[in-house]
């Protein structure tokens, strides 16, 4: 993850390059409130992960952090169900359509109850288990991956 250039940076949009396995991409993520209209992701598939890199840092992005996730991908017609595993969170889902409608009614044959969701990027899930930001954990323990013990050490709400 990478901040914007300095020009453009703000603690609500961010810059994401992921090597999903089968192919890398670069996305400019934002996350403006706690609606689900205010998750925003515009994503390409481009060809190398460690250019991509070179390439944000040469117009001035600078990295936030390494994060390991896993994930494991379902679809019901065009809506995306993921499972998404972090480390020190427990595994979670997150449903992905071309509007709200189409979310809430794939979460009801799901069986879940839309009212409890959440809408926030994952920063907003660590908040919610450890009471500080993902930008606060990053500085406490480093990147966030699945072999890093630091975060073990901190204490869950």
């Amino acid at each position: 993850n990478f901040h914007l250039p300095k020009d453009k940076r703000s603690n609500d949009a961010w810059l994401r390059v992921r090597d999903e396995g089968d192919k890398v991409t670069l996305a400019l993520k934002m996350s403006t409130g706690s609606n689900i209209e205010d998750q925003k992701e515009i994503s390409l598939t481009i060809g190398n992960f460690d250019t991509a890199l070179e390439l944000l840092e040469s117009i001035g992005c600078k990295r936030k952090a390494y994060q390991e996730s896993k994930r494991e991908l379902w679809k019901i017609g065009q809506v995306e169900i993921t499972i998404d595993e972090w480390p020190g969170l427990e595994p979670f889902i997150e449903i992905e359509g071309q509007s709200e409608d189409d979310v809430k009614k794939c979460a009801d044959v799901l069986g879940f109850d839309y009212t409890t969701a959440l809408f926030s990027s994952v920063g907003g899930v660590y908040k919610i288990k450890y009471g500080i930001s993902l930008d606060e954990i990053e500085e406490k323990v480093g990147d966030i991956t699945f072999g890093n013990k630091k975060l073990m050490t901190l204490r869950k709400v």
